[in-house]
């Protein structure tokens, strides 16, 4: 269950330690879900290529995304796009 939780929630350990702790716990900001997208983003085309990076990322982008009002033309403008440089330009501008 924690596996599942963790797509595009990589915050869920952070939340996880900070309850068996008796921690107050605050949610990411959508800049922190936007950081994290991106820093994955990096990670894995250094690891498996743009190519295959570019058709991974497509499934987690809703959930790294979720929570940001008027999403719906960012996310198609995601699934269509077909160079990860304009998709981190995409995602950049959500920033601001």
């Amino acid at each position: 269950m924690i596996g599942r939780a963790s797509i595009g929630n990589p915050f869920i350990f952070a939340q996880i330690k900070s309850y068996f702790n008796n921690q107050t716990y605050s949610l990411p900001s959508i800049n922190e879900k936007i950081d994290i997208c991106l820093r994955h983003m990096q990670l894995s085309e250094e690891f498996i290529g743009e190519y295959a990076t570019m058709h991974q990322m497509r499934k987690l982008y809703p959930h790294y995304l979720k929570g940001i009002s008027n999403i719906k033309e960012v996310k198609m403008k995601l699934q269509t796009t077909k160079k990860l440089n304009e998709v981190k330009e995409i995602i950049i501008n959500l920033m601001e």
